[in-house]
């Protein structure tokens, strides 16, 4: 038979152990504990960790656990069926596209901390820069469900002059596109990017 800890019992003699209330309020390292679970100390709490592929199938609460493959936090909402990704190390790839002009280039900026859900990001456009897609960002790993809100702002003053020259395009669960109309040639643009499911 299982081991089971009761209402009311208490678990260690000459320091706090497991307490739990006749609420069934449970304290660990903690006598009265005033909510379901209360745990106090100061080193922290480890979380389950691991792949997406061994995310719990079907769960019908609210679930939050360390996901080892892109490198963050991630919680699951019932009430919607999905995981939202809460924070990452995972990084997006940016690459050019043919309308920033001959030569130009794209990607993020160094020393930025950058990762799928937020960061900054650069083109440099080259000669001839004409309208359409100027930089598409590709993520790491797909975000849960089918599509991601993408909020672009400007992060130096050539993209703040320009505002009104560029915009965000595309947007999906696996990336974002940015689209330009005859931006200046020769000239380096920085973008913030803020990934929101």
């Amino acid at each position: 038979e299982p081991w089971k800890l009761r209402p009311a019992d208490d678990i260690g003699s000459t320091a706090l152990g497991i307490t739990v209330l006749v609420s069934g309020f449970t304290g660990v390292n903690q006598a009265t504990p005033v909510q379901e679970l209360q745990v106090t100390g100061t080193g922290g709490i480890g979380f389950p960790r691991g792949t997406t592929a061994q995310r719990l199938a079907s769960p019908t609460i609210p679930i939050i656990r360390a996901n080892n493959e892109y490198g963050g936090t991630e919680i699951y909402d019932p009430s919607k069926g999905q995981w939202y990704r809460y924070s990452c190390t995972s990084s997006p790839t940016f690459t050019v596209g043919a309308s920033a002009g001959t030569g130009a280039s794209a990607g993020i900026v160094a020393g930025t901390g950058s990762n799928d859900l937020t960061g900054v990001f650069s083109v440099t456009t080259g000669t001839s820069p004409g309208t359409g897609t100027y930089v598409t960002a590709t993520f790491s790993f797909a975000f849960d469900g089918t599509t991601t809100v993408v909020m672009i702002t400007p992060a130096n003053d050539a993209a703040m002059t320009a505002s009104n020259l560029w915009r965000r395009d595309v947007q999906s669960n696996t990336g974002f596109t940015l689209r330009g109309v005859g931006l200046t040639a020769s000239t380096t643009y920085q973008f913030n990017y803020q990934v929101m499911q």
